[in-house]
Order: structure tokens, then C-alpha cells, then sequence
């Protein structure tokens, strides 16, 4: 049995189509809610055209570049294993340095260890080891990692939520050097949650955000 090349070029496409079906965006949150979640990506049939996205993506809209990126990650496991491979180059250890501690020297031996050990556990519960690489894997992906975090008291950790690049942007610089993240509010509304869903999950965000939500539903047109 004879094998030409137009069967193995509908091999591959066929190949690539299942692969496609198979994997979705494991990182949205539609996922969190048993929501649909797929790419929008054109494919590149040439080199050049690969070439001329990435220079028109520095202008302009990037958004088709980054699903292009987020599908070849899922489907291509030469341009994964590159990603995961400096993800996850570094070994991530920390240390505790106090900054400021009310301590006195009558104070029980037993009370100095008990906020020492406290301190530790607030670090730990930044989970860097689990979340930086994570975070770089995004950003390796689609050019840029955008999150909040928030405090939980009860379980002493601090939690970090992750935005999809297509609803945040760039907008200044502080004069410490650091980003003015602009968050587009219809993010949750994209979501196709219930509003008891949606209630839920904006509960895990922080008072500002959930105060601009609000600011958003009442004045769609000025607040998104």
C-alpha cells in the first residue's frame, strides 16, 4: 500500500483539527462554570505572514498574534516544551527579612515564636514557587501577564487571579517604574456566568474592583 503526499498533508490537517477539539483554553474561567471556551485564531499558512503579524501586532491589535500563540502551545509540543522549559528554568527560593517587629524584651519566648512562625506562613502562602511560573507561562505566551491579588485571613495565603490579555492594556507608568494596568469591567459580563455566579466570583476579587464593577453596571458608556 502505497502512501502519496497528498495523503500525509490530510493527515496532518486532519491531525491538527483533533488536536484543536481537543484542547480549549484550560485558563479561563468559563471553565470554573462548565462554560464553552475555544480559539479564534486564523492560521498562517506562510513565514512572512508569520513575520508581518508580529510587526503589525507592535501598532496595533494583537489579539489574533495571541490566540495564534495560545493555540500553537496546545497543539505543538516543540513550541510548549520551549515555554514550559524557561518557565520553569529557575528554582524560586525566598527570604524572610523583618522589616519592622513590636517586640519587647519582656514579651514570652513562645509569643516571638509564634509571629515568627506566622511570617512564614504568610510567605509560604504566596505559593511563588507554584505561581511565578505559572505567571510566565502567560507571559511567554501571549506578551504580558495581568493579575490581582487578594488577602484570605482565614486560610493565610495570598490568592492570585489572572486576566485574560484581551481585557487589559498598558496605559502609563508610575514614577517607580511600574505599570497603569487599564481593566475593561465587560470581562465579567463575557463570561456567561449566572448572576448569582457572577456574584460569586467577583466576591474573590479585591473592594476596588468590585466597587468598579458597579461603577460599570451603572454607567455602562463612562465606566467600562
Amino acid at each position: 500500500m502505497s502512501t502519496t503526499l497528498e495523503d500525509t498533508t490530510n493527515f496532518k490537517k486532519n491531525r491538527i483539527k483533533d488536536l484543536k477539539e481537543i484542547y480549549s483554553d484550560s485558563t479561563s474561567a468559563k471553565n470554573n462554570y462548565n462554560k464553552s471556551a475555544g480559539f479564534s485564531a486564523q492560521t498562517y499558512s506562510t513565514a512572512a505572514e508569520v513575520r508581518k503579524a508580529l510587526s503589525d501586532a507592535a501598532s496595533g491589535d494583537k489579539s489574533t498574534l495571541i490566540e495564534t500563540s495560545r493555540k500553537l502551545y496546545a497543539v505543538n509540543p516543540i513550541y510548549s516544551r520551549l515555554v514550559d522549559y524557561f518557565s520553569n528554568l529557575f528554582m524560586w527560593r525566598y527570604v524572610v527579612i523583618p522589616h519592622k517587629l513590636s517586640y519587647k524584651k519582656t514579651a514570652k519566648e513562645n509569643k516571638f515564636k509564634e509571629l515568627y512562625e506566622l511570617m512564614l506562613d504568610v510567605v509560604a502562602g504566596l505559593g511563588l514557587e507554584i505561581k511565578i511560573p505559572l505567571i510566565l507561562t502567560q507571559l511567554f505566551i501571549e506578551g504580558g501577564s495581568y493579575f490581582t491579588t487578594y488577602c484570605d485571613e482565614e486560610s493565610i495565603t495570598i490568592d492570585t487571579i489572572t486576566f485574560p490579555s484581551k481585557y487589559c492594556r498598558k496605559v502609563g507608568e508610575t514614577q517607580f517604574g511600574t505599570g497603569i494596568i487599564q481593566l475593561d469591567f465587560s470581562y465579567f459580563d463575557s463570561l456567561g456566568l449566572t448572576q448569582a455566579q457572577k456574584q460569586q466570583f467577583l466576591e474573590s476579587f479585591t473592594p476596588e474592583i468590585q466597587e468598579g464593577y458597579q461603577a460599570y453596571i451603572n454607567d455602562m458608556s463612562n465606566n467600562r
